[in-house]
């Protein structure tokens, strides 16, 4: 039985656990057993028609497994469960049955995710420390390794919950106690694939933690300085080669004429920092992709204060940032032949008496002017400098990713992202890439005639804000869009994706931080690798 031993974060938020490879399913003791069913399995108002591991349980269990099943009236629905103790006839206390809906539907790695997910978070509730957990979804056809690693990343991610500052913290809850995941193979499963893939899920999982832990923590700890520090101590403690880092402050960002960005951070007490993250393989690099995180570790709205309920999570205003260092974390691990550059501008937006103001005219690094109507569109605002920065490196091509606008919640919701985009074909690539992640992004149209509002100021180049009062996140991104030339761009709108607040996804429980970007970001790069 082959293992891969998952990550050790220091963080207690954060679940650990054993990866090991098995052929049988009753080769090892575990809490719980966890097997997949089809609705072919248990036809309505049919006796059940069991193969495998399902009739390998009910006979252990003298047709225990059929009996219960028709008293629950389990049917089998994709994420339907049935859970039943089988006092250890087999090497487990419990066995949990996970509906897989139709086996002719079957055809996706993410209806994969939901129902590992609601499986994933039962076992916990279950305290289930061991778990004997059948890789399922095979009879379509569907990749092994794949499967295998999109059940790892969601039983690393999938119950995530932030207590740390809890006095008295609720065990019962959540149990959050996982250590070891048998995963359950077919004989002629080719293991060096799988391994090799479940090694990329931790490291994949290590780094979308990480940038969930950035986003939770609240705004007095992760300031800018706090954000150049976690990069640096990443740099500092990977074997990787080919890393630099370059931390620059207010006086160094003066010096390249940063006058947006400085602008936004001249209302807070809080130093600004820039940082500028390069990795160089060893081989010649056909490729070289600049990621851009919006930064703002606290927005208030400036002296366009937000309403109290509207300002109360903008701690996640750089959760475009988190998902970049969290990408920064993976790419010192994953020796990619691909030559990669992350910047971030971190700075607060705060009122005070030296806070930019609406009716201020700023001067980007661009040389190009902009008056401010609005200081809460601030994001825009330090992306126009971070932006023309990375077009200064010389990539092949440039994504943003910010919490932006309102407007694309209001469009979209929580479900997917908003896409914009000058090229075609990166956007492609990158829709690609996050659908085979199992993080969904959507494309906005960037028609011409949204660009005269943002384009057209009174006494300056251009307006923050946009003067028509319309399509919202368009304008945030022809606005961004002014400042990367020709340089094949896309910009994501990650405001509503960040935080789900109505309901779990396949990854994030509700009401917590996603690390959105990460996932898509690593199978973007694993994609342009290959």
């Amino acid at each position: 039985m082959s293992e891969v031993i998952a990550f050790k974060p220091k963080s207690k938020n954060i679940m650990t656990a054993k990866f090991h490879l098995t052929k049988d399913l009753n080769s090892t003791k575990a809490d719980l057993i966890i097997v997949g069913a089809y609705q072919e399995d248990f036809p309505k108002d049919k006796e059940p028609e069991l193969n495998g591991f399902l009739n390998e349980i009910n006979d252990a269990c003298e047709n225990g497994l059929i009996q219960i099943a028709k008293l629950e009236a389990f049917e089998a629905k994709l994420g339907s469960l049935l859970v039943f103790p089988i006092f250890n006839k087999l090497k487990a206390e419990r066995v949990l049955i996970v509906g897989l809906g139709s086996k002719k539907e079957l055809n996706n790695l993410n209806q994969i995710r939901k129902a590992c997910s609601i499986a994933i978070r039962r076992a916990d509730s279950l305290k289930a420390k061991t778990i004997n957990f059948e890789v399922f979804g095979l009879e379509n056809k569907l990749d092994i390794a794949q499967i295998s690693r999109a059940i790892a990343e969601v039983t690393l991610l999938a119950p995530y919950k932030f207590d740390k500052y809890l006095s008295q913290k609720d065990e019962n809850k959540k149990f959050m106690g996982i250590e070891t995941i048998n995963l359950i193979v077919p004989s002629t499963a080719a293991e060096k694939q799988i391994q090799a893939q479940l090694e990329k899920a931790l490291i994949s999982a290590e780094a979308v933690l990480l940038a969930r832990e950035l986003i939770a923590e609240p705004p007095n700890i992760v300031n800018p300085a706090y954000l150049a520090e976690t990069v640096q101590k990443i740099v500092k403690e990977s074997s990787q080669t080919g890393l630099t880092l370059k931390i620059l402050n207010k006086a160094d960002c003066e010096k390249l004429g940063m006058g947006a960005f400085l602008a936004v951070a001249q209302g807070s007490a809080n130093e600004p920092k820039f940082i500028h993250f390069h990795y160089k393989p060893k081989v010649k690099a056909s490729q070289h992709i600049a990621f851009v995180g919006k930064g703002i570790t606290f927005d208030s709205g400036g002296l366009s204060l937000k309403p109290a309920k509207a300002m109360e999570k903008m701690k996640y205003d750089m959760a475009g940032s988190a998902a970049v260092i969290g990408l920064i974390k993976a790419i010192t691990k994953l020796n990619l032949p691909i030559e990669i550059t992350v910047m971030v501008a971190a700075c607060e937006n705060m009122p005070s008496g030296t806070a930019y103001r609406p009716g201020d005219i700023l001067t980007s690094m661009s040389g190009k002017t902009m008056e401010i109507n609005n200081t809460d569109a601030e994001g825009r605002v330090t992306l126009a400098d971070s932006v023309y920065y990375a077009c200064q490196q010389k990539p092949t091509a440039i994504i943003d990713i910010a919490t932006l606008t309102g407007a694309i919640v209001v469009a979209l919701g929580e479900t997917a992202a908003g896409l914009m985009t000058n090229n075609s074909e990166l956007a492609n690539n990158l829709k690609q890439a996050f659908e085979e992640a199992g993080e969904r992004v959507w494309e906005m149209p960037m028609y011409d005639d949204y660009e005269e509002s943002v384009v057209k100021g009174t006494i300056a180049d251009m307006l923050n804000a946009g003067s028509g009062g319309q399509a919202g996140s368009q304008n945030g991104a022809m606005f961004i869009k002014q400042f990367v030339g020709e340089t094949p761009w896309v910009h994501l709108d990650i405001a509503g994706t960040c935080w789900p607040e109505k309901r779990d996804t396949h990854f994030t429980p509700k009401n917590n931080p996603a690390g959105f970007g990460v996932l898509g970001f690593i199978k973007y790069l694993e994609n342009l690798s290959q």
